[in-house]
């Protein structure tokens, strides 16, 4: 996310325009929706900020992600993809979870989106979660203007444990490493 977001904002500083951050926000979220490549939208942002007559409005970035997505330059970023056998559920969970959660919940950093996604994982093993975008949604929870719901607040004490290492483990999700 953080080449995706760096991208971006060289390519609105390039056309010039105020609120460079939360524009760039607004192209990142457009390229989540669309399940983009996230790698694919920074190379499609740095192409258009070479290339581009005009500021390059999110769905420019998205043909031209589209257009990279298409190309040898996509299968670099995921030669995991191509090894997956067909119906796989653990590469759900490596290739898939990680770009929901990230969607989700923007302000995790990468190693928190990892450590999310095992607990997701770990929790369908037992059942309680399906590998299911609309399910790993609902399962994260969200924050509005009453505050975080109740599944937030879960996955924040959660985190807040693994950051502490409370359980006396090494990766701090019950299993020694």
């Amino acid at each position: 996310m953080d080449e995706l977001r760096v991208a971006l904002e060289r390519m609105l500083v390039a056309f010039g325009g105020a609120q460079v951050a939360e524009r760039a926000g607004a192209y990142a979220q457009a390229v989540r929706e669309e399940h983009a490549c996230e790698r694919c939208a920074a190379a499609a942002a740095r192409t258009l900020t070479r290339t581009a007559k005009r500021r390059p409005v999110p769905a420019d970035l998205l043909e031209e992600t589209r257009s990279v997505m298409g190309t040898s330059i996509h299968a670099q970023h995921v030669p995991e993809r191509a090894a997956l056998e067909p119906g796989d559920p653990e590469g759900w969970w490596r290739l898939q979870a990680p770009s929901i959660v990230r969607a989700a919940w923007p302000e995790l950093g990468p190693a928190e989106v990892e450590l999310v996604c095992r607990e997701l994982q770990r929790q369908a093993s037992l059942g309680l979660v399906r590998a299911d975008e609309a399910e790993v949604r609902a399962n994260l929870g969200w924050e509005d203007e009453w505050g975080p719901t109740t599944e937030r607040r879960w996955w924040m004490r959660f985190l807040g444990m693994v950051r502490g290492n409370h359980d006396g483990t090494e990766d701090g999700i019950g299993t020694v490493a």
